[in-house]
């Protein structure tokens, strides 16, 4: 369900080692993100089931694919997502909405209402 790498990077963002992007993709290749953090890697599950959520990680085989065209800085490293992330493979045949893990509600329910209009539209 969630590789080590992908609960350690979560964590590290939990525990604010990660602000951004940049700041992961410069810090991960040394490990430094990781110094002196404590992963008990149950805790992290138990948030993720909690909420319902999958996860994985860049270095993942199962990681959607990335436009090339995008830099390295700004792709994203981790995806927190429910349902069939395989779906995602299809390129030509998808949409993702992407958020944050603890969207406040009116842009929960306002990415609710596009997904069930998408949906109804067959897309």
């Amino acid at each position: 369900m969630y590789s080590n790498i992908a609960l350690k990077i979560f964590a590290a963002l939990c525990e604010g080692k990660i602000n951004s992007r940049t700041m992961f993709w410069k810090s991960f290749a040394d490990q430094k993100i990781f110094e002196n953090l404590e992963i008990d890697f149950q805790k992290y599950i138990n948030i993720l089931k909690s909420a319902d959520y999958n996860l994985v990680c860049y270095f993942d085989e199962n990681f959607p694919i990335i436009e090339p065209n995008i830099k390295p800085a700004d792709r994203p490293f981790l995806f927190a997502y429910k349902g069939d992330i395989s779906l995602l493979s299809h390129v030509q045949k998808n949409i993702a909405v992407v958020g944050v893990l603890t969207p406040v509600q009116n842009i929960e329910q306002r990415e609710q209402k596009l997904v069930a209009d998408l949906v109804a539209k067959k897309v």
